[in-house]
């Protein structure tokens, strides 16, 4: 079960950049996206910095209670220099049901040792939830997701850098 997750998280992130939501040259590819809707960000990050966040990622594990089970996310670097992406979720809510949610990733900002980024609603501006992360040398990261049922430990595989 756990293989075909994440050969499902590897295929939407394929996905995601045939659409072209995650241009693989730093530039906005399509019309529409995360990016071409939303401001810059309101906190810049250094371009070194950048660069080691840029990549896909595969969901590795969160705790039960994020109710989420599978997920991918993809970051990359906007025209103007700004980090931004977009994840999918799949989870499960209270009744067991399954779910399926998209966020755009941003205002990505550093604070100490980690980065920290805003969850948006798929098309707007509305805050949804944060990521807190800590990268490993590998690339991967390790943090906590917030979201409005509470606080929840997160890691997530790096599978590419664009």
């Amino acid at each position: 079960m756990r293989m075909f997750q994440h050969r499902q998280c590897i295929m939407l992130v394929l996905i995601l950049l045939s659409y072209g939501l995650l241009g693989g040259s730093g530039h906005a590819h399509a019309t529409t996206g995360p990016y071409n809707n939303l401001p810059n960000s309101k906190y810049k990050v250094p371009a070194q910095v950048q660069e080691l966040y840029r990549g896909q990622y595969v969901l590795k594990s969160s705790a039960r209670g994020a109710r989420l089970s599978t997920g991918a996310m993809g970051i990359e670097i906007s025209t103007t220099g700004y980090l931004y992406g977009v994840a999918q979720f799949y989870g499960y809510d209270q009744s067991g049901s399954r779910t399926i949610w998209v966020a755009t990733l941003y205002n990505f900002r550093q604070s100490h040792n980690h980065m920290v980024f805003d969850l948006l609603a798929s098309g707007t501006t509305r805050v949804v939830g944060h990521l807190s992360v800590t990268r490993a040398k590998s690339g991967d990261f390790a943090g906590q997701i917030q979201l409005v049922s509470g606080t929840y430990a997160i890691s997530w595989h790096k599978i590419s850098s664009l």
